[in-house]
């Protein structure tokens, strides 16, 4: 839906540009996607607990 925050979007973007170098760019991203994504049940119960503590590292 238009206008609704989606921390898997954040998340996905904050990747792209982590992987092309664009690290100082990707930082916002990341922080937006853990912001989003530490209370996500499906996060939270099915994906390793690794992947939050990489977005909240590399938001930081």
């Amino acid at each position: 839906a238009l206008n609704q925050v989606d921390g898997y979007v954040f998340e996905e973007i904050a990747e792209n540009l982590h992987e092309i170098g664009q690290d100082e760019a990707a930082k916002p991203y990341f922080k937006k996607a853990w912001d989003e994504l530490q209370n996500d049940t499906l996060m939270c119960e099915h994906h390793p607990e690794h992947r939050l503590e990489r977005l909240h590292e590399l938001g930081n």
